[in-house]
């Protein structure tokens, strides 16, 4: 399904330079970082990119089997409610029940999910956070001196959502930091508008600031979306192509990304397409959908397009990175030493026999670096 040529190119590049006398050919394995929401996919994942595989919501044995005979570490997603921050037995509990789950379903590690408030005022909860990470570290640690520990965080340290974390008490626990640089309009200060899921401005922006609060580098794994977001617009104007939103409030802001619906890539191809739409659980066919104009945002480097739906006689302004826009980032990513790229989530593609479903999943799948970068 999936072309070799890159990896002809690795092959190749090493052979060059191990036929010169004197240079130094260190080929560091970096991560390549996917999140799995499915059992019913992963089977047709290129494998031949995948470093770590993270299981959220669900844990299936063949999947783990399969990835350890491919030599990708194999992890889960865990969350907890903020309640346990303030007992400390309640975290040792917690705890206790990751490792107890790891060693029962055979993982490698686990992966830190939680995005809820904390005050920057509250230095308790703050606090137990880090040791529950520590914990953590020391559990998993014992066990399988080589286990992962990963976090993930929001696309900046700055205050994000309200989630005043120790970033950098958190970092030094964990193994691996992914970053979700998406979600950017979470809360929108400015002009209630449809922008960018994953600005590559904003993107570079918040990898730097964890760098100069001094998260290494080499933990930091940047997290791309692989979906996007419909916005129905309260109002349209077609120059300049300003989709007004609805104000929908977000922990104390009072627009935010919450006035759309969050797309795979898949569905995005199907509405670019003509195709079929997405409608009560259903593929209907997109007769009253009428793509208006497509359009890329040079600042955030960013695809999007406007369409009307001829049902309600309304606007919408999709937002959505693609293989191109995802390529631009993985640059980044390489160019700037980071310990790797990921992304949520794997599930977002089409894995069907159709031809063109084919093309553009595999174009995502090739658009990733591999471990060798």
């Amino acid at each position: 399904m999936f072309s070799s040529s890159s990896r002809v190119t690795d092959i190749v590049a090493i052979i060059i330079c191990i036929s010169f006398v004197g240079v130094n050919c260190s080929f560091k394995k970096k991560e390549v970082f996917i999140f799995s929401t499915s059992k019913d996919n992963w089977k047709f994942y290129d494998w031949s990119k995948i470093t770590t595989v993270v299981q959220f919501g669900y844990t299936d044995g063949d999947l783990v089997q399969f990835a350890h005979s491919r030599n990708v570490t194999v992890s889960y997603a865990a969350n907890f409610p903020t309640s346990i921050l303030y007992n400390h037995t309640s975290l040792k509990l917690w705890a206790d029940e990751q490792l107890g789950y790891i060693k029962l379903n055979n993982l490698d590690g686990v992966n830190i999910d939680f995005e809820d408030e904390i005050n920057c005022t509250d230095v308790y909860a703050r606090s137990s956070f880090s040791i529950l990470m520590q914990l953590l570290r020391m559990k998993l640690k014992a066990f399988k001196p080589n286990g992962q520990l990963s976090i993930d965080v929001a696309w900046s340290p700055n205050n994000i959502d309200n989630r005043c974390y120790d970033y950098q008490t958190l970092a030094s626990y964990a193994d691996l930091v992914f970053v979700m640089s998406y979600d950017q309009r979470s809360q929108i200060f400015g002009d209630c508008l449809a922008g960018p899921n994953s600005a590559f401005n904003l993107m570079t922006e918040g990898i730097k600031r964890f760098v100069e609060i001094g998260i290494p580098r080499g933990k930091i794994v940047m997290g791309i979306p692989w979906y996007g977001y419909d916005y129905p617009c309260l109002n349209y104007y077609p120059i300049p192509k300003k989709c007004e939103l609805k104000k929908v409030p977000f922990r104390g802001v009072a627009c935010s990304d919450a006035a759309g619906t969050q797309i795979g890539y898949s569905t995005i191809l199907k509405y670019l397409s003509n195709d079929t739409h997405y409608q009560n659980n259903v593929w209907m066919p997109l007769k009253r959908i009428w793509i208006l104009s497509q359009d890329w945002d040079e600042d955030a480097r960013s695809p999007y397009f406007t369409y009307e739906d001829q049902a309600t006689q309304s606007y919408h302004q999709v937002w959505y990175d693609n293989y191109i826009s995802l390529s631009l980032k993985y640059s980044f990513a390489t160019s700037h030493g980071l310990a790797g790229v990921g992304c949520w989530e794997a599930d977002s593609l089409e894995y069907s026999n159709e031809t063109y479903s084919k093309q553009s999943t595999a174009e995502m799948w090739q658009a990733l670096p591999r471990p060798s970068f």
